[in-house]
């Protein structure tokens, strides 16, 4: 018997595919079920899976999306198979916990470790190449979190969470410029006339003395203006 072709007008399959209409009352049911059950497996894996995610709690987190999507939208699927998938989801959250608790070395391995990008107002070369970040993306982030030029930081760490922390100066040195469009006649800043910074990692050096090349990164990305904040 050959098999009608779908059509348009069939509304019953293209709401409802081969469910019964009566199905939306047990999905709600089924949805209240899951929502329920991911709420008391959450709040028992810990406080660390509702914050900032690492990479294994993310993992976890698309292990639980994987388990409850089919168990709630279709009608041949039970409810149980989830909750197995659940229990074993949290007894591997809890066991990995507790072992990076008591080993310095599988916390390093599972959630990676602390990694400086930025020292005493320059990007540090060989932590960018670690951490895969351009330092164009590193002044978008800079620049998210209210600062304008490479002089007023101390440190730049990239924290194992993927967070960026930083330790300010509380007297800005001169530094890079890192707003991409600023107007010298608004009076913010004051810009240092005899110096450069490299455009690449914001290395300062005094204008008459630099070359091509950025004698503490290496590169040859031209440089960019060096200023310092108006008192």
């Amino acid at each position: 018997m050959s098999q009608q072709p779908p059509s348009l007008a069939d509304w019953q399959r293209i709401a409802m595919g081969d469910a019964p209409w009566k199905f939306l009352l047990e999905t709600a049911m089924r949805a209240l079920v899951v929502y329920l059950l991911l709420l008391l497996f959450m709040r028992l894996m810990g406080k660390r899976v509702a914050s900032q995610m690492s990479c294994s709690e993310l993992a976890v987190i698309l292990m639980l999306g994987a388990a409850i999507g089919l168990p709630i939208q279709v009608p041949d699927k039970g409810l149980l198979p989830a909750v197995v998938v659940l229990a074993v989801v949290l007894l591997f959250q809890r066991g990995l916990a507790h072992l990076t608790f008591r080993s310095r070395k599988i916390e390093l391995t599972t959630y990676g470790d602390v990694m400086i990008l930025l020292k005493d107002g320059r990007l540090l070369p060989e932590g960018l190449k670690k951490a895969l970040l351009s330092p164009h993306k590193i002044f978008a982030t800079l620049r998210s979190l209210g600062v304008e030029h490479l002089g007023e930081l101390r440190r730049v760490y990239l924290e194992a969470s993927g967070d960026f922390s930083m330790i300010r100066y509380r007297n800005p040195k001169p530094g890079l410029l890192i707003l991409p469009f600023y107007d010298p006649g608004s009076g913010r800043f004051t810009v240092v006339d005899n110096c450069v910074a490299c455009s690449n990692c914001g290395n300062v050096v005094e204008e008459h003395s630099h070359s091509d090349q950025c004698a503490f990164c290496g590169t040859e990305r031209g440089w960019g203006t060096v200023v310092t904040r108006r008192m």
